[in-house]
C-alpha cells in the first residue's frame, strides 16, 4: 500500500485550536497516510521564523507528498505555497481576509490597505492550492464569490469538537434535568461575545423572562461584554456571569442546565453563514441546544434535533426557552437525537471519512 505523507501546518498563537486539532485527527485516522505536525511553540513574530525553519527542514528530510495549512493560514500562506512548490497544498480558510475587508472599517490604518492588489494576491494565493477547505457550504459560496475563485477549488470539511472533553455526561449527572422544580430551569450561554453572537439579542430575552424562574448563566466576554451584562443585572435579569471558566469545565456547566445557547443570534453577514463551535460541543455533549436558524442549519430541525429560532429574534429566543422550560421530556428526546445528528454529521469517525473521501480527489 502507497502511503501518503501529508505535513499539516499550524502558525496560530492557539496552535492547538480546535479546528487545527480535529483536521489532524482526522488526517491520522487514515490508514493511508503518515502525519507530519508542524507548529509553533513561540508566540508573536517567532512564531512564523519558528515555523518556517520546521517547514524547510521537514521538506529537506522527510519530502512530504501534501501539506495542509490549518487556521490561522493566510498569514503564512504567502511563505508556504513557494516553499511547497510543486507539491499539493491545501489551505484550510475556515475566516476569509477579504471578508474582513468587505465590512465597512473604522480604523484609520484600514483605509491605506491597497484592496485590489491585496484581493489579487489573495486570489493567486488561492489558485496555487489544489483545495480550498471551508466549515461550511455558505463559506464555500461566499469565499467563491468574494474572490473569484471557482468554486470546484473550494470543498466544505465541518469543525466537529474535541470529543474527548465533549461528551455525553458520565453517571453523576444523568439526574441534571429538569426535576420538576420550576426554579431549577438553567440556560447556559458562552463564549467570547463577538457581534455574530447576538449577547444583545440573549439579554434581552433574559430580561422579557426576569419574572420566570428561569436562570440565565453567562461565561467569557471581555470588559465590554461584563459592563453590557451588568447592565442587564441591574434591570433585572437573572443572569449570573463568569468571566471565565476553564475549557475543560465547559461541559460540566452544560450537563447542569437544563438548555443550551448553541447562537448564534446575531444579525451580521458571518452569522448567516457559521455553525457555532459550541454548538457542535453541546450536540457531543448530549445537551439539548438552541440555535440561530442560517444558511447552514439545513440539518438541524426545530423541536427534533435542537431548537431553533430567527436570528436577531430575542422574543422568539424567550418563548423557545419558555417552551423548553415546559416540556423536559420532549428535551430528553431531542438532546439524543442531537447527539446523532453529530454522529452522523460532524463527529470525528465522520469528518475522517469525509477527510478520505478528500484525499482521494488529490491523487
Amino acid at each position: 500500500m502507497i502511503v501518503m505523507k501529508v505535513a499539516v501546518i499550524t502558525c496560530y498563537r492557539q496552535p492547538n485550536y480546535v479546528r487545527a486539532v480535529t483536521l489532524r485527527n482526522a488526517i491520522e485516522a487514515q490508514d493511508s497516510t503518515h502525519m507530519y505536525v508542524v507548529k509553533n511553540s513561540h508566540n508573536g513574530l517567532l512564531r512564523y521564523l519558528e515555523v518556517i525553519a520546521k517547514l524547510v527542514w521537514l521538506r529537506i528530510t522527510k519530502r512530504p507528498d501534501v501539506y495542509l495549512i490549518t487556521f490561522r493560514g493566510y498569514e503564512i500562506l504567502p511563505f508556504v505555497a513557494v516553499l511547497t512548490w510543486p507539491k499539493v497544498l491545501i489551505y484550510d480558510e475556515f475566516v476569509s481576509p477579504l471578508e474582513w475587508l468587505q465590512e465597512e472599517r473604522t480604523e484609520w490604518w484600514a483605509k491605506l490597505i491597497p484592496r485590489n492588489v491585496l484581493k489579487l494576491f489573495y486570489r493567486i494565493l488561492l489558485r496555487r492550492c489544489k483545495l480550498v477547505l471551508a466549515d461550511t457550504e455558505a463559506h464555500v459560496d461566499y469565499s467563491s464569490k468574494i474572490s473569484g475563485v471557482p468554486k470546484s477549488k473550494f470543498k466544505s470539511l465541518p469543525v466537529g469538537t474535541d470529543e474527548s472533553i465533549f461528551k455525553p455526561a458520565p453517571k453523576e449527572y444523568k439526574q441534571a434535568g429538569n426535576n420538576g422544580q420550576q426554579s431549577d430551569f438553567r440556560v447556559f450561554y458562552y463564549g467570547s461575545m463577538l457581534g455574530l453572537h447576538g449577547l444583545d439579542v440573549v439579554m434581552d430575552a433574559a430580561l422579557k423572562l426576569k419574572d420566570q424562574p428561569i436562570e440565565f448563566v453567562f461565561a467569557g466576554g471581555g470588559q465590554q461584554a461584563k459592563q453590557a451584562i451588568a447592565e442587564y443585572q441591574g434591570k433585572g435579569a437573572k443572569i449570573t456571569h463568569h468571566e471565565w471558566i476553564e475549557y475543560s469545565d465547559l461541559p460540566k456547566f452544560a450537563y447542569r442546565s437544563q438548555l443550551t445557547l448553541g447562537g448564534p443570534f446575531g444579525v451580521s453577514a458571518q452569522a448567516k453563514r457559521v455553525i457555532t463551535g459550541k454548538t457542535y460541543q453541546f450536540l457531543a455533549c448530549q445537551t439539548p441546544v438552541l440555535i440561530g436558524q442560517n444558511l447552514t442549519s439545513g440539518l438541524f430541525i426545530d423541536k427534533q434535533n435542537c431548537l431553533s429560532i430567527p436570528l436577531g429574534d430575542a422574543h422568539a429566543l424567550a418563548d423557545k426557552v419558555i417552551w423548553a422550560q415546559q416540556h423536559p421530556a420532549q428535551l430528553k428526546s431531542i438532546a439524543a437525537a442531537g447527539r446523532e445528528l453529530y454522529d452522523q454529521n460532524f463527529s470525528s469517525s465522520a469528518l475522517a471519512t469525509q477527510m478520505a473521501n478528500l484525499l482521494k480527489t488529490i491523487t
